[in-house]
């Protein structure tokens, strides 16, 4: 559900047909050894489902040949169903010597032995070819995006399957395929069986034996706390959602408190450090800089304004910013795995790759990078970072970093309803989400850091200058933004703001937030912050 009073289910995938063949393809190719590793096949769970389970990940072996063979059947599987379709697209529209690389490459992985060497010349020419396209000016066709994730899959595998095999390589081809809305059961599946913090219990990787001597960052608090004139009503946690359905049925938003206590999160995810030696490597999406209301974006689904978070990164559209080139052979186009040089708005990055518009309106500059998560924390959240506003926003991010399940456990107030979607939302202190509305109800739990937040019952919209439908697209393009920026309201351009009535909170590592459906909300980070947004 979402927009202004629409009923819309999330972009289907086009390559999510082959999810459940692949994951049968893998069982047969590879035999028992592999199979324990992959998740249940689709028609047994849902992308989110998997979190009810607070259990630690499966025991996996550390990438060996055999996991190899696993990752390449996997891949194979998918690549086999879709790649004619995606070749006969792209010689459509004039891409015949990208097609032919993209055929060869494939056939290159099915191989006896296979020829990695070429897989991963052929693979590489692939995206970068797409990726100079899919980033520069016009409209790219989807083709090119299909063949992009593909070239990504296809190099995975052959890391996977090579003599001294490179498990960081093949995590950041997944990673960014992933990303760019790669078929989340392959991906997923392929990331598990990768991933070296499986190779021992999740619970162990955190153990204080493991973290006994390392230096730890926590997150700063704000330096101050606003003055609540209207607060929202809190409640002390009982271990009983029921008491709180009177509240759910009447559209009614409440600060429960305690009910994180078990959460292990709340110490590990705290620590910049712990999730710099776990994930340090790993690729994420971040926006940098902040958007307003006034702004007409190409990405409908940045900072948190109702849209469902597939496919994760729209890449229509003509970018101001170019990709720098890749500097080591493991890397997406743009990923070296260096420091970047600055991080602000508009600077250029070693690292990162551009993924979207550079804009600028009422908020100043903004972009969007896939960066490693360790340079994303030197540069916008550890103590001293001078990178300015960094947002990892509205990203699902337990999909590729599945481990950190085992932290927390699913709010039981989303029995409510069907749980939806969970995203995570880590920032540096500043990130502001628009005043907007959303179709799910939503509970968001803050892990770390504090966050002001400032909500509006949906019979105030009235007073609340609701943005129109916007044909381009962008953030505007359902109709459940508003045109006041909130805490510095022009009058003169919005008089009937000055009549809405609100509620507000400031949310405490600890505190969760019931956000009820329609409910208008806006949401700006007093500090470093860490928060999970559940929608049902």
């Amino acid at each position: 559900r979402r927009g202004a009073g629409h009923t819309a289910p999330a972009p289907s995938h086009p390559f999510a047909a082959a999810a459940h063949a692949a994951t049968a393809f893998v069982a047969a190719a590879i035999g028992s050894l592999n199979t324990a590793f992959i998740a249940q096949p689709p028609e047994a769970m849902d992308a989110f489902d998997v979190f009810l389970a607070d259990t630690a990940a499966p025991s996996v072996p550390p990438l060996l040949p055999a996991t190899g063979r696993g990752v390449r059947s996997l891949i194979l599987a998918f690549v086999k169903e879709h790649l004619a379709q995606t070749r006969d697209d792209m010689l459509f529209v004039g891409e015949e010597a990208m097609a032919d690389k993209l055929g060869c490459a494939r056939a290159g992985l099915e191989a006896e032995p296979p020829e990695l060497a070429s897989v991963e010349t052929l693979a590489a020419a692939v995206e970068g070819n797409c990726w100079s396209k899919l980033t520069g000016s016009g409209w790219a066709h989807v083709c090119l995006r299909e063949a992009f994730v593909i070239s990504k899959l296809l190099r995975a595998a052959a890391c996977a399957m090579t003599d001294a095999p490179s498990t960081r390589g093949a995590l950041r081809h997944l990673d960014v395929a992933f990303i760019l809305g790669g078929p989340n059961t392959v991906v997923r599946d392929c990331i598990q069986l990768c991933t070296p913090a499986l190779s021992k219990p999740h619970h162990e990787t955190g153990s204080a034996s493991a973290e006994h001597g390392r230096k730890r960052h926590r997150l700063p608090d704000p330096p101050v706390m606003p003055v609540l004139s209207f607060p929202i009503e809190r409640c002390c946690d009982i271990g009983d959602a029921e008491p709180y359905r009177a509240r759910f049925r009447d559209n009614s938003p409440f600060v429960l408190q305690g009910a994180m206590h078990d959460w292990r999160a709340l110490e590990r995810w705290a620590d910049l450090e712990w999730l710099r030696a776990e994930f340090g490597d790993r690729i994420v999406p971040v926006e940098i800089g902040r958007l307003g209301p006034s702004i007409h974006t190409a990405d409908a689904g940045l900072h948190g304004t109702g849209n469902p978070p597939a496919p994760r990164i729209r890449l229509a559209g003509s970018p101001s910013t170019s990709v720098t080139p890749a500097s080591d052979g493991d890397a997406p186009p743009g990923v070296s795995g260096n420091q970047s040089e600055r991080g602000a708005s508009g600077s250029q990055s070693k690292t990162g790759i551009s993924v979207g518009h550079s804009e600028r309106g009422t908020c100043g500059a903004w972009s969007e990078r896939l960066l490693p998560l360790s340079e994303m924390i030197d540069s916008f959240l550890a103590d001293g970072a001078v990178g300015g506003v960094g947002y990892l926003a509205q990203h699902p991010l337990f999909e590729q970093l599945h481990s950190l399940c085992a932290d927390f456990s699913v709010p039981r107030i989303c029995s409510f309803g069907k749980l939806q979607h969970i995203n995570v939302w880590l920032g540096s202190g500043g990130t502001i989400t628009p005043l907007h509305f959303d179709s799910y109800d939503n509970v968001l739990a803050q892990v770390a850091g504090y966050k002001y937040i400032r909500l509006y019952a949906a019979d105030q919209t009235p007073y609340l200058y609701q943005q129109q439908v916007h044909a381009g697209g962008g953030l505007a393009a359902q109709g459940n933004l508003s045109a006041v920026e909130v805490e510095s309201p022009d009058l003169e351009a919005h008089p009937l703001f000055a009549q809405a009535v609100y509620t507000e909170t400031v949310l405490a590592p600890g505190e969760m937030l019931f956000i009820p459906a329609k409910c208008w909300h806006y949401v700006r980070s007093l500090s470093t912050s860490f928060s999970v947004s559940f929608w049902f």
